[in-house]
């Protein structure tokens, strides 16, 4: 039996999967929890959330001809009332 602990996806990180999921049918995504790597900047002093900064790292065929930042667009679009 393995005593290896799985990975804790919490509320964000869920939401950030659906709405990706369902808007873009990626053939990849990985969504990393980036907020640990944040925690000693100024703004963050204080914030108790452990949710706070992703990277995604997305591949789906709805970015077919789109250009790099038109891709993040449509992303932050996808999570603009998350941000």
């Amino acid at each position: 039996m393995s005593s290896q602990t799985l990975p804790v996806v919490g509320p964000i990180e869920k939401l950030i999967e659906e709405r990706i999921s369902k808007e873009l049918a990626p053939t990849s995504l990985k969504i990393i929890n980036e907020s640990h790597m944040h925690r000693h900047h100024a703004p963050m002093q204080g914030v108790e959330s452990t949710a706070t900064h992703f990277r995604v790292k997305v591949i789906s065929e709805k970015f077919a001809g789109t250009t790099m930042i038109k891709r993040h667009h449509l992303i932050y679009g996808l999570l603009a009332n998350e941000m």
